[in-house]
């Protein structure tokens, strides 16, 4: 009972594919077009179809044929970004993994290490908001961006106090 739905979906496809198969080869064999092409149209147990008989139908493409190699240019692009190599290497953990304590403080170092760098950054961050909104004010801005600006500024300022007392506590 559980893959029913995807039998039923085969099912109906397999219907609907044989009924197309059928209604498409009464089509072929009645003709479409008001042309009679049965003296130069291959029979049925003929599966080759000869050159003179293409010929003879004044067979050609509607659209000229295109060789895709020769549309394709291989030019250098416009812009390559600088491949920047992190130099700055972290050092990994270097001493006993059996030693939670030591790890412990390691990690918590890492930690104090991070905090800092957040609030070290957020001076900077702030200073470059402050002069977009600046300049938004003066290309009079929708009042919703100016203020999704501001409240960018306050939440940066709030976590570095919240980073800063977090450090202090310690």
């Amino acid at each position: 009972m559980k893959y029913w739905r995807a039998i039923l979906i085969v099912l109906l496809s397999a219907a609907i594919a044989s009924f197309i198969w059928a209604f498409w080869s009464i089509v072929w064999e009645q003709g479409t077009s008001s042309v009679d092409l049965s003296n130069t149209m291959p029979h049925k147990n003929d599966n080759t179809v000869k050159h003179t008989e293409l010929a003879e139908l004044n067979f050609e493409p509607s659209t000229p044929v295109i060789n895709p190699i020769d549309s394709i240019a291989i030019t250098d692009p416009e812009y390559l970004p600088p491949i920047n190599q992190n130099k700055q290497q972290t050092e990994g953990y270097q001493g006993d993994l059996d030693d939670h304590e030591n790890y412990q403080r390691y990690q918590a170092s890492k930690e104090v290490a991070l905090k800092q760098a957040y609030i070290e950054a957020v001076d900077g961050k702030v200073e470059k908001l402050e002069a977009l909104l600046k300049k938004g004010i003066e290309a009079r801005l929708p009042e919703t961006q100016l203020q999704e600006a501001r409240d960018k500024i306050a939440g940066l300022r709030e976590m570095q106090k919240q980073l800063q007392n977090e450090l202090d506590n310690k």
